[in-house]
Formats: C-alpha cells, structure tokens, sequence
C-alpha cells in the first residue's frame, strides 16, 4: 500500500483530504505545517508528498521533494452554507498563485480541490475548465465530501 503525506495547516482539509485518499486505498500520513512535514521527511519517506496550498510558502526551499501540489478552493469556495465561485481580486490571486506554481516546476502535478453542491452543475463545470486551464488535475465535491465523482477526469 503506497503512502501518502498531506500538508496542510486547516484540521478540517487535512482530515477531507484524508478521508478522500484513504477511500482510494492509499496509507495517509498528516502534518500540520511545513516544519513537522519536513521531519517526517526526513524521519521516513513517504511513496508520495503532497503538499496542500496553505503550505505554499515553503515552495521555493523544497519543491524538489514534493510529487505533487494540492490547490484548495481554487476556483471556488464554500463559507456560511453557501458555494460561490471566486470573482475579481480573489479569482485573479488564485490565477497568479497557479502561475507561480508553474514555473517553480512545470513537472509537478497540480491538483485542485473546489466546492460545488452536487445541485449546481455550472458552478462544478467552472471549477473543472478552469482547472484544465492551467494544466492542472480538477476535484470538485461539496465541503462535507457527501458526495463523490464516480469518475475523476
């Protein structure tokens, strides 16, 4: 059973995150900030290193060790109940972060984790294009993770 190790500083997404990839069959492994990541690197290295967007700041020293990114609402968001795609200074922010990541390494796969309620195919189609956009591998799901593609494309 391959390992994966997820980084990510926010309980909720760590543990959505978890859940998701322990469903696929894969071993998971969490810390919550780049420093306690890093010594488990160093501790013991797991078959995958992925690294969710909170960690972000810790690119530019490490990007070599990871295999792969995760870009949390990237596209889309979910706050107080409701799901909502980002719009002007945030939609723009999200899209040079993606940039950035690019040319860090153009090699790493990105994938991006948004919210739609299963209700609102439009709002899920938006966060999937975009995500195609910028070469990156689109998750859409609802915050709880109650529902689940059949598929992923």
């Amino acid at each position: 059973m391959e390992t994966i190790l997820v980084v990510e500083d926010e309980e909720h997404v760590r543990e959505l995150v978890s859940v998701y990839l322990r469903k696929e069959g894969y071993r998971v492994e969490t810390a919550e900030d780049g420093e306690k990541a890093l010594a488990m690197v160093r501790s013991s290295v797991p078959d995958l290193i992925l690294l969710a967007n909170r960690g972000f700041s810790i690119l530019n020293d490490t990007i070599a060790i990871f295999d792969a990114v995760l870009f949390e609402a990237f596209s889309t968001r979910h706050s107080d109940g409701t799901y909502a795609a980002w719009e002007g200074e945030d939609l723009a922010w999200t899209g040079a972060v993606a940039r950035w990541l690019r040319r860090l390494r153009r090699d790493l796969p990105i994938l991006t984790l948004d919210y739609a309620d299963s209700s609102c195919p439009q709002l899920r189609a938006f966060a999937e294009s975009r995500a195609r956009a910028y070469g990156f591998i689109p998750f859409v799901t609802d915050y709880r993770l109650e529902w689940l593609p059949t598929t992923q494309t």
